[in-house]
């Protein structure tokens, strides 16, 4: 079965970027797929107070402490990708110290870690004084507070309402907001 989910956390030993993960489900992480949603990521960064840096480059990613925050990452996805130079959305991880935590990108940074290639990041800089997973939780919670979709499945499956983006992979149900202003309009005429 060469095309078999091969899940690159469960593998033995664990790999030292998996022992720390957050254990979170891939389809409960946060998906950045837009500009929009990328600039409204970096807003709430901004917000609080961590330092942003863009196009930040990563060489030997074998050599860096990287974890990652779900705690499964599709090997043999990743495998099959071609790392690029540069992506539209660049794979977003945190940092404190010397050490990361992917927030958004999995896929892509084990692509380039299996193919030894460097990688192109947006780096978030958190304070010493805040834990990695206590900033991930911090700022996924004001994902979810801003109404954007940033958690596509979360909201297809009815649990969270969120007002609409336009998703390159997923639809987001239709917002009742329109039927509304649609009778607000009639009444006006």
């Amino acid at each position: 079965m060469a095309n078999a989910f091969q899940n690159y956390c469960k593998t033995y030993p664990p790999p030292k970027s998996c022992r720390k993960n957050l254990g979170i489900e891939r389809k409960n992480m946060p998906q950045i797929s837009t500009y929009s949603l990328l600039a409204e990521f970096i807003e709430i960064c901004l917000s609080n107070r961590y330092d942003v840096t863009h196009d930040v480059i990563l060489y030997k990613l074998d050599d860096l402490d990287i974890y990652t925050s779900q705690k499964e990452v599709n090997k043999t996805k990743a495998k099959k990708m071609v790392p690029k130079n540069h992506y539209p959305i660049p794979v977003i991880m945190l940092k404190k110290g010397s050490v990361y935590m992917i927030v958004d990108g999995h896929h892509r940074w084990l692509a380039h870690k299996l193919h030894k290639k460097p990688l192109n990041i947006l780096e978030i800089k958190i304070p010493s004084s805040q834990t990695l997973a206590n900033a991930f939780y911090t700022l996924d919670n004001n994902m979810k507070r801003s109404g954007l979709n940033f958690h596509p499945k979360l909201a297809i499956s009815g649990e969270k309402k969120y007002k609409t983006c336009k998703l390159k992979m997923e639809k987001t149900p239709r917002p009742k907001i329109r039927k509304i202003s649609r009778r607000k309009n009639r009444k006006t005429d």
